[in-house]
């Protein structure tokens, strides 16, 4: 789909010099080429700042930025394209040194836009409303603190999969196939499959292994014997403990991501540049 740029959001990581910086270079580079923009803080935007529809989205930071900016997003077919100045930036795509070059190639359309599936969860809790809401990355529930096994059970499509305790579970999308889920034994997954990454966090005495399953089906997990500190945490940035009978469903969101992507980016690439191959 050939993108047509007339005005773009320059996204920052607050409170970061140096990312606030390159976007007023970046402002005055696309001034340069009469592209539009405006350069805000993260934690200064809002999606209805301006009357202007962008018809692209730079987020300068790493991948918690990404994940931040993602979460705020009201009209996501806004394309969005990140530059690193985190550690891994795994969902960013440009680095401090090749934004130039980069950036030159998307306003000469030689990339692609790939279309990324996000995840919705509700978590029913007896007697008060549901809380639901969207995963870019992962969702986990886990223990914290104290070295005590969390008791679940765990469906998929109305079947059984497991009754087990471990130190958790983690959900994921592909892309958040290649944080928490890797390191816990989860596969890396394409980013533009449909699925989602099912993965124990050190079961015990259980068979339960990482599994991919279609995100068309909706995974549910039973909270049965918690712990004291027990947590659903949602991309790494927000949190909420659990209770004994609480309910979480999972299943592939409406709503989906657009990212731009280099003509040089592949999959595999980024797998091999990050240090995964």
């Amino acid at each position: 789909m050939a993108l047509n740029i007339q005005n773009v959001h320059i996204l920052t990581k607050s409170a970061h010099e140096r990312a606030y910086s390159l976007g007023l270079g970046i402002q005055e580079w696309l001034r340069e080429r009469s592209i539009a923009s405006m350069v805000y803080p993260n934690a200064e935007y809002s999606p209805d700042l301006t009357a202007a529809r962008p018809d692209l989205i730079l987020v300068l930071g790493g991948d918690g930025t990404m994940l931040s900016i993602a979460h705020q997003l009201t009209d996501f077919s806004v394309p969005l394209l990140g530059f690193n100045l985190g550690r891994v930036g795994f969902l960013t795509e440009l680095g401090m040194d090749d934004w130039q070059e980069g950036l030159s190639k998307v306003l000469a359309d030689e990339c692609t836009c790939s279309t990324r599936i996000l995840l919705a969860y509700t978590l029913v809790r007896s007697g008060q409303e549901p809380v639901s809401g969207l995963i870019v990355n992962d969702l986990v529930v886990s223990r914290s603190g104290m070295a005590r096994l969390v008791g679940m059970r765990l469906a998929y499509a109305g079947e059984e999969l497991a009754d087990f305790r471990a130190d958790g579970l983690i959900v994921a999308t592909p892309m958040g196939s290649t944080a928490y889920a890797v390191a816990a034994g989860g596969p890396l997954i394409s980013p533009e499959l449909e699925v989602m990454e099912i993965c124990p966090i050190c079961p015990f005495l259980s068979r339960m292994k990482p599994m991919v399953v279609p995100s068309s089906g909706e995974a549910t997990i039973h909270i049965d014997h918690p712990t004291q500190e027990t947590f659903l945490t949602l991309d790494g940035q927000t949190g909420m403990p659990l209770q004994e009978g609480d309910v979480i469903s999972i299943t592939q969101a409406r709503e989906q991501l657009r990212f731009v992507i280099p003509s040089q980016n592949s999959f595999v690439c980024k797998l091999k540049r990050k240090g995964y191959m």
